[in-house]
Order: structure tokens, then sequence, then C-alpha cells
């Protein structure tokens, strides 16, 4: 959640609610992912890419 936040400062367009980084939590430890950059990459793209069809 911390990286989560770092990147929510930097991208204005990142707007997650509280139930999303829940979400987003829940699923790294479901899959295990211990790679949060990743993670945080792949939300950074769909959020541009959500931007961009605007």
């Amino acid at each position: 959640m911390r990286i989560l936040r770092k990147y929510n400062k930097r991208i204005k367009c990142l707007r997650i609610t509280n139930t999303g980084l829940i979400f987003v939590e829940k699923a790294m430890k479901r899959l295990s992912i211990s790679n949060k950059d990743f993670v945080v990459s792949s939300i950074q793209s769909y959020f541009e890419k959500n931007e961009e069809a605007k």
C-alpha cells in the first residue's frame, strides 16, 4: 500500500479507492506476488491508457 500511495502522489489520474487498494493487496497475497513494482507499473499503465482514451 505504501508503494501505491507514492505513485498516487506522482500520477494525478491514479485514483484508487480504499476498497481498490484492499483488493490489490488481497490479490497479491493470493497470487503471492513479491514483485510489487510490476503490479504498480501495470496499474499505472492501465490508468494512463484510460486517460488517453478520454
